[in-house]
């Protein structure tokens, strides 16, 4: 949109130059010609020079239209270049937070693994544990009851001297 603006004020101005040009032409030669000239041939000078200075006064308004157009144009790519670099910096946190995220996630999934490892071991010591505590149980059963059968083989063995006796 700016760019037909900018053509449109370019061919504006191009032809207000060329018909200044023209016009200037004109005061020149009629200038010359002087007293020659009638009354109202007279007057074109003046017309011209009328019609020189509206062109004038355009092209001084076209310039300043131009100029608040320039600034206009530099203040948004300035803006253009802050939004730019709010983006590349945006990109980059981003980037690097996916980064953490990654390390975090890998963190935590090692963690999981030696967790449930713990958790297997654990486990199989408990069972090594009920195991242990069942062999002390029938061990003890075992001795109570050859303790049992020693006591009653002593017994037995001193009733039988008694009856030698």
């Amino acid at each position: 949109m700016k760019g037909k603006k900018k053509k449109k004020e370019s061919a504006i101005r191009v032809s207000t130059e060329n018909e200044i040009s023209t016009l200037k032409a004109e005061i020149s030669s009629l200038s010359k010609k002087g007293g020659s000239v009638s009354k109202s041939t007279s007057q074109e000078p003046v017309l011209l020079k009328g019609r020189v200075f509206d062109k004038e006064k355009e092209i001084n308004c076209l310039q300043e239209e131009k100029k608040r157009a320039n600034a206009e144009k530099s203040k948004i790519e300035h803006e253009l270049s802050n939004l730019k670099t709010q983006l590349l910096n945006v990109q980059t946190e981003k980037k690097k937070l996916t980064q953490d995220l990654q390390k975090e996630r890998a963190r935590a999934e090692s963690e999981k693994k030696r967790a449930d490892e713990m958790s297997k071991t654990l486990k199989t010591k408990q069972a090594e544990v009920e195991v242990l505590k069942s062999e002390k149980k029938n061990n003890a059963e075992i001795r109570a009851s050859e303790f049992g059968n020693r006591n009653w083989a002593a017994q037995r063995a001193l009733c039988k001297r008694e009856k030698r006796s």
